[in-house]
């Protein structure tokens, strides 16, 4: 027996909530958070679809995402993974937000500075000096 839309819309990972908050539609992503199963499983594979909203630099659909318990309590998930994305894409506004969550600026220093780093590769002078306001990515270079 095939399950309805509803029903199966939070499978393969969350896979419509990711593309669409990859591509920034935030109607869309409104839309299928109002699926319980697709809110349950927001943070599915590692936040991915955080992930892929800050990489592209969808401030709206960062901050709806993160308006999720479960989003919100797991934003440094794989050694900050949506900041590293945000700071090599160059995406402040981004970048600023994530930096609002505690566990996000306790651990921007992750991977030996690599979001200051992708930053500081991909020429984002923005970004580079939000993030050497920390003083934890600061104490690498002292």
């Amino acid at each position: 027996m095939n399950r309805g839309p509803q029903e199966s819309a939070a499978t393969n990972g969350n896979e419509a909530l990711r593309l669409a908050a990859k591509d920034g539609q935030l109607n869309i992503v409104n839309r299928l958070l109002e699926i319980d199963s697709v809110r349950e499983q927001a943070a599915a594979l590692g936040n991915y679809a955080l992930r892929c909203a800050a990489e592209n630099g969808h401030l709206a659909v960062v901050n709806r995402l993160l308006e999720i318990d479960s989003v919100y309590a797991n934003a440094v998930a794989d050694d900050n993974f949506a900041l590293l994305k945000a700071a090599k894409k160059g995406h402040l506004p981004v970048v600023n937000r994530l930096l609002e969550i505690d566990s996000v600026r306790a651990n921007a220093a992750a991977l030996n500075n690599r979001a200051l780093q992708l930053a500081a590769q991909n020429g984002h002078l923005g970004v580079v000096n939000r993030l050497l306001e920390i003083d934890r990515a600061q104490s690498v270079f002292s």
